[in-house]
């Protein structure tokens, strides 16, 4: 038998590797627990994957903002004044007779003289300015020169109001050549933003062009990392789920397996009977001490009443008569006979194996092959993951062929370039002539700032050389000639004004018509020019649609001019806006599932769990010896110990000896004396063997009944453990390999998430965030908006504008130039000149006059007095 201490050490100790078991398992968790990569993708534990936003890649160079160097308000007038002249809307309807053939002109003509009406009667206004106002100016020259008329008499009558009549003509000339500078100032700054106009467009073009390039170069970058970084994510995320099939798998159909299964319950009830066993066998212990002090004192007790009791046979056998025939020395003998007690001896050796084996440590080893479920759904499905794996690194492989025939696109870059230095060359050879057209506008603009300088000097010493005080004809030197001045300027207006007005007239023309045909329905906000003219399928370039015919090969695809400016303008992808679904389809580029059939490859996991064995064989063997060992006849053995320990009092049995020694005629015999020294004898048994013989029987039937009481309900229960460990052993073995096909659908789920994840990020990065074709809206905007209509159109419009604006006050600057003139010129003659005059003749009164200044006579000698 071994040391019970020990035994219960043992237990101890695997009872802390139950602990250490229990305490590993519940670390069985997804490793690693989450993934991440460089550019900030992340999975958690459940797979649930986070994908970064798409990269932006390099920035955009290409400027869309317009300083019209402070001429908004001049460009507002002139787009006023061309609205005002042409209210009309763009003439869709007549374009789109043209096209369809439907409009006659014969008809409709009106429809074309109501369109142009304003703009043919600004140009006819023009033409008669050009063509009456140098008649004017020579009419006016004749009439002053050669008839002394039209105040070209030098003689000047004094009148009333002569001061007030001088300073209104002279605040209504200031404030028109005010106007007229501010005109000519107008007119220099859009001949200088012409300039900037250029140097603009070169730079414009230039970022444009680059960004075009950026761009293509970005949507590249942007789908292979879309569709092959993200992929190589997706796939480690994937990869990560099938090396941990047993714990996102198995775990659970062990879990679930426990639960129905009750297994967790059975171990337990095994493992609960190890403190049973270590109770019955202590108390087994006990028996079996008992049993063999009891038998040891029995052999003594037994052999010292033999003693006795032949030594009474022997002396009452020499009694004369019948005196000793009331004894009967066959009673000195043992009642509870020990060796009619049950024998215990295989009971005792088989509770000594079974507390010797452990029963928590079998327990533990059939737990073992069940906790070890993960496990095997792991080895069982290693070919299945390894091909899974394979498939994924196969669909690499198509994704790249896939994307090969965009990224070709990088190859034919070239072509951008080329067009770049094209336009690079042409707006180099026109940089060449911009000088002889900034000289041109300086000239003309020059030839304002002549009459305006002219006017602003004729006033300045005009009015500070007059004095009302001196007579006409003695006016100062200093205000005669700032009234030669005047009339400078107004000899000068005659000459450029018509000049000018037909400049005016032909850059109003073009620039007007530019505005109202061009850039207003270009850009129209709502792309109506488009809508009417090019995106219907009947529209401007025939049958169908233009664009779906020229970028998607088909012509009934929808593809207009207005939806890709709305879309770009709104930082729309291009596969989007562009709907390049037409052309080519990323759906299947990413359809893994047409390549990678998850679902059926789960489907096909065949794990065997009919082998696990919860009860093992050694469990199984000692549980029936435990059994076995408390199988005791307790019935025996209580009968038997129940039993006085001898069938006669022994003292009693002494009294009678003693009695019958002191009858008369044995009394001081020999046979007396026997009787005595038996008696004696019989009180020494008494004393000593009988009573050890008792307290061991005693001391057994304690023990016997100890046992009987704690194994009395051991057998039911170890009948009920071993029927439902049997059951449950039964339900794993019968159901584990089904519950794995079953569940074997959430971990496909689990997969097919995760591939479902990155089609959808996928498609919604290519259908939102991939190749954002605002380069496009801004090369659109940048060559329209800004660089035609802003930097051309706006100026050659400001430009007209401006010298429209002075030759609109140059007219009633001649009549205050003359007028006032009259003022400041020093006259020939005198108010008393003036009755004579009309008696008189001309040389009389020339005589009467002071001589003319040296200065004032012609080659020929004669005084001018013409002007």
């Amino acid at each position: 038998m071994k040391d019970y201490a020990v035994q219960r050490t043992t237990v101890l100790v695997l009872s802390l590797s139950v602990l250490l078991r229990l305490s590993s398992g519940a670390s069985e968790v997804v490793s690693p627990s989450t993934i991440s990569d460089a550019y900030n993708n992340t999975a958690d534990i459940d797979s649930n994957v986070t994908y970064a936003p798409i990269p932006q890649g390099a920035s955009y160079s290409a400027d869309t903002t317009y300083n019209d160097g402070g001429l908004g308000p001049l460009y507002n007038f002139a787009r006023s004044f061309i609205n005002t002249t042409q209210p009309n809307e763009f003439p869709y309807d007549i374009i789109n007779g043209i096209l369809d053939g439907s409009f006659d002109i014969g008809a409709n003509y009106m429809q074309l003289v109501t369109y142009a009406i304003g703009f043919a009667v600004c140009f006819v206004l023009g033409l008669l300015f050009v063509i009456i106002f140098p008649i004017v100016g020579c009419c006016l020259c004749c009439c002053r020169c050669c008839c002394n008329n039209c105040g070209g008499r030098m003689q000047q009558k004094s009148e009333t109001n002569t001061g007030l009549r001088k300073l209104i003509f002279g605040l209504c000339l200031l404030l028109c050549t005010v106007f007229m500078a501010v005109g000519m100032i107008c007119t220099y700054v859009t001949n200088e933003q012409t300039t900037v106009a250029l140097e603009t467009a070169q730079t414009s073009i230039n970022s444009n062009f680059d960004d075009m390039l950026t761009y293509l170069n970005n949507t590249i970058k942007q789908l292979n990392y879309a569709a092959t970084t993200n992929f190589d994510f997706t796939k480690r995320v994937i990869f990560r789920d099938l090396d941990n099939i047993g714990v996102i798998l198995g775990v659970p159909v062990r879990s679930t397996l426990s639960t129905e299964g009750n297994v967790d319950n059975s171990i337990n009830a095994i493992i609960g009977l190890d403190t049973t066993i270590a109770t019955v066998t202590g108390n087994l212990v006990a028996v079996n001490s008992s049993l063999n002090d009891f038998s040891a004192n029995a052999v003594v007790l037994v052999a010292a009443l033999n003693n006795v009791s032949t030594q009474v046979q022997s002396t009452i056998s020499s009694c004369p008569g019948m005196t000793c025939a009331s004894i009967n020395p066959s009673l000195l003998a043992v009642d509870a006979d020990v060796t009619a007690l049950p024998d215990i001896n295989s009971q005792f050796s088989k509770i000594d194996s079974v507390s010797g084996q452990n029963i928590t440590a079998l327990a533990l080893q059939g737990k073992k092959q069940f906790d070890d479920i993960p496990e095997t759904v792991a080895n069982e499905s290693a070919s299945t993951i390894t091909t899974m794996k394979n498939l994924l690194n196969n669909f690499d492989g198509t994704i790249a062929n896939a994307l090969s025939s965009i990224t070709a696109l990088t190859d034919n870059l070239g072509s951008i370039d080329t067009i770049k230095a094209d336009i690079n060359d042409i707006l180099s050879q026109a940089s060449g002539y911009e000088k002889y057209r900034w000289n041109a506008g300086v000239g003309l603009t020059c030839t304002v700032l002549i009459v305006v300088v002219l006017q602003i000097f004729g006033i300045l010493l005009g009015g500070v050389g007059y004095s009302s005080e001196n007579n006409p004809t003695k006016r100062s030197c200093m205000s005669n000639s700032g009234g030669l001045m005047l009339m400078s300027a107004a000899g000068f207006i005659f000459i450029f004004a018509w000049l000018l007005m037909f400049l005016v007239m032909i850059v109003f023309l073009i620039g007007g018509n530019m505005e109202k045909m061009v850039c207003q329905p270009i850009t129209d906000p709502s792309y109506k020019i488009f809508k009417e003219l090019l995106d219907k399928p009947d529209g401007l370039f025939g049958q169908g649609y233009f664009l779906g015919g020229l970028i998607l090969q088909n012509n009934t695809i929808n593809l207009t001019f207005s939806g890709i400016l709305e879309g770009c303008k709104a930082g729309g992808a291009a596969y989007s806006t562009l709907q390049l679904s037409n052309l080519f389809s990323l759906a299947t580029v990413v359809d893994y599932k047409s390549t990678i059939d998850i679902q059926t490859q789960i489907d096909n996991l065949n794990v065997d769990l009919s082998s696990v064995k919860i009860l093992t064989p050694d469990t199984e063997k000692q549980l029936t010896d435990f059994q076995d060992a408390i199988n005791i006849d307790f019935a025996s053995f209580v009968s038997e110990l129940t039993k006085n320990t001898t069938q006669v009092d022994l003292i009693s049995f002494a009294v009678d000896l003693e009695d019958l020694a002191d009858l008369a005629g044995i009394n001081g015999t020999a046979t007396g004396d026997q009787l005595r020294s038996q008696a004696t004898l019989l009180r020494s048994i008494q004393a000593n063997e009988f009573s050890d013989a008792d307290a061991s029987k005693v001391a057994l039937l304690g023990s016997i009944q100890t046992l009987n009481t704690t194994v009395s309900g051991i057998p039911a229960t170890l009948n009920s453990t071993l029927d439902a460990i049997k059951l449950t052993e039964a339900y794993v073995q019968n159901n584990g390999s089904v519950l794995v096909r079953q569940m074997a659908t959430s971990y496909a789920d689990r997969l097919l998430g995760v591939a479902d994840t990155f089609v959808t990020f996928t498609l919604n990065a290519v259908n939102n965030d991939i190749g954002k074709c605002t380069p496009l809206w801004n090369l659109w905007y940048s060559l329209t908006n800004v660089l035609l209509c802003k930097h051309i159109v706006d100026v050659m419009n400001g430009f007209w504008f401006s010298f429209g604006w002075c030759i609109f006050f140059m007219v009633p600057s001649v009549i205050f130039d003359i007028k006032l003139a009259k003022h400041f010129r020093k006259m020939d003659y005198d108010e008393e000149d003036a009755d004579s005059s009309v008696s008189g003749s001309d040389t009389e009164m020339a005589e009467k006059r002071d001589p003319p200044p040296p200065y004032a006579r012609n080659k020929v000698g004669v005084a001018t007095t013409s002007w």
